[in-house]
């Protein structure tokens, strides 16, 4: 008997594919989860952004690390994609590496070795693109619609809002680049279909990049929020 053959053949997902197609990442990794909560090493610049903020990041050095792990990770995530034999079914090696690169300065090698695996190939297709933001298996979870801010970038004062098509639990914070929290702004039990308003005030806080996150018993969005004085 003859053994049927093994398919050796490396497969990546590109970026675009991913930005794209979110309603494809695997249940691990959700598009609202903190680069920073996966990549403890990551930089400032990248630690407190979502994933999906970070896949659509333009840039050289660490920012294209930060986007081509963030493919690589769900390439090798996805039980469809047969990534490169390094990574393929070791999720950790991938975090080590990204890690070891971002503390070490070799960010420019490691994210054009990545950006090779990315573009090996893709066997997903076959579905139409999403691009909602927190999305998993192709259904959005808890919130109805997106987190709103406005204005964006403000100067004094900002609004944050958003609605629920269930009744949940949520908390609305204001985190800093570094993923610390800043301002603990709403914590609790939202009425299905009723929107919710609140405002962030810039006076206490420093000129600067900032990320608001809504988070539920079913899912966590976040939003980039500029602070300009």
């Amino acid at each position: 008997m003859i053994p049927a053959p093994t398919n050796c053949v490396a497969e990546g997902c590109t970026l675009g594919y991913w930005k794209n197609h979110t309603n494809r990442w695997c249940s691990t990794y959700r598009p609202g989860m903190l680069y920073g909560s996966v990549f403890a090493s990551a930089p400032s610049q990248l630690k407190g952004m979502s994933l999906l903020d970070v896949l659509n990041q333009g840039g050289g050095g660490i920012y294209n690390l930060g986007r081509q792990s963030v493919a690589a990770l769900l390439n090798v995530c996805s039980s469809e994609v047969n990534y490169n034999s390094k990574y393929e079914g070791h999720m950790s090696v991938l975090i080590a590496d990204v890690n070891y690169a971002f503390t070490h300065g070799t960010s420019g090698s490691l994210a054009s070795t990545l950006d090779n695996y990315n573009n090996a190939g893709c066997p997903l297709g076959g579905t139409p693109a999403n691009h909602n933001s927190d999305t998993a298996g192709g259904e959005v979870n808890g919130a109805q619609g997106s987190l709103d801010i406005y204005p964006n970038p403000f100067s004094q004062q900002a609004s944050a809002q958003f609605t629920f098509s269930k009744s949940e639990h949520y908390t609305l914070q204001l985190l800093d680049m570094s993923g610390r929290v800043v301002n603990r702004i709403a914590e609790g039990v939202a009425e299905a279909g009723k929107a919710y308003s609140y405002r962030i005030a810039g006076k206490d806080l420093a000129e600067g990049v900032y990320m608001l996150r809504l988070s539920s018993e079913k899912s966590t969005q976040t939003k980039r929020l500029v602070l300009k004085k």
